[in-house]
């Protein structure tokens, strides 16, 4: 049996039903539990989740209990349905550098909404956003739905959202992804059927994960992960993980939500520092949008979640 001396620490790749792989500094992998009295003392939002940085006592072979969870650096959380209609709030991966976000061409389309909804998780969690356009070769590029598409990602790539245009099956942008993400501490989310996992495939082959089929009746994507698993990547590491229904954002008030949107932002600040940008006086969002310098889309978005 080890002793308290002998504890050392590891990250977290996969959490499931009370049981923690964890990698240690030294390469060893180990099934561990939380110690009950951690486990006691922190709310259910706290326990370790992949990414977390531990520490762990090691125990019998293979096997150890954690001690520890270190620090987070970066969070991202999502909302998830409760008893009575009610909603909790649940922290899906810690010590993230950039969120992936995933979203197709077509075959569900890319949504703006919420895309802008991941932008804002990312920045409120300390981590950098990334738009994948996955399915890419699915879609014609004489369409007026490319257009669009074309249109879209012009807006994202002008307030400084990096974007790279990918497809699994063809291979375009898979290099190019892979480059951006050298050495970090990736995750992918999006929409269930936008690619996320066969993305991660393409980016690494040896990693086979599961792939699902969109449904024929409602065009949803069937969720294939179930839950978050970082996977050796290089240097670094992919954390492939569940398709969210929503992400969590807590409650935010106008000037906040405004500085997360760095084109609204930019424009200064209006006569009121509520300004709602609908009707109110002195508003320099509304005269920015006539003049075509804001995306309408992007002010929607912003207008929704300060709703919701």
């Amino acid at each position: 049996m080890a002793h308290v001396s002998d504890s050392i620490e590891g990250l977290v790749t996969r959490a499931v039903s009370g049981f923690f792989t964890v990698r240690t500094d030294a390469g060893e992998i180990l099934t561990c539990k939380l110690r009950g009295k951690l486990k006691q003392e922190r709310q259910k939002s706290e326990l370790a989740v992949a990414g977390d940085r531990v520490r762990v006592e090691p125990t019998d072979a293979g096997e150890g209990v954690i001690d520890a969870v270190l620090e987070r650096r970066s969070w991202i959380m999502r909302r998830e349905p409760g008893p009575r209609g009610k909603h909790f709030d649940d922290l899906v991966v810690a010590n993230v550098d950039v969120l992936v976000i995933c979203g197709a061409a077509t075959d569900p389309p890319l949504q703006p909404g919420l895309v802008d909804r991941f932008l804002v998780a990312a920045a409120l969690g300390n981590v950098a956003g990334l738009l994948a356009v996955t399915k890419r070769d699915a879609l014609d590029d004489a369409s007026a739905e490319a257009a669009t598409l074309r249109d879209t990602l012009e807006v994202y790539r002008r307030i400084g959202v990096p974007v790279i245009e990918t497809s699994a099956r063809s291979g375009v942008g898979i290099d190019a992804l892979r480059e951006a993400l050298r050495g970090k501490i990736s995750a992918f989310m999006g929409k269930s059927g936008a690619g996320k996992s066969s993305l991660v495939n393409a980016l690494d082959p040896s990693l086979s994960l599961a792939v699902g089929e969109i449904s024929g009746t409602s065009k949803k994507g069937l969720h294939t992960t179930r839950v978050a698993t970082l996977h050796p990547f290089g240097e670094g590491w992919l954390v492939d993980t569940p398709g969210l229904r929503e992400l969590a954002l807590p409650e935010l008030d106008v000037a906040t939500l405004t500085s997360l949107y760095p084109e609204l932002a930019a424009l200064g600040m209006c006569q009121f520092t509520n300004c709602r940008h609908t009707r109110e006086p002195g508003c320099v969002v509304r005269p920015a949008i006539e003049r075509g310098e804001i995306a309408a889309f992007r002010l929607d978005s912003f207008r929704k979640l300060l709703e919701t």
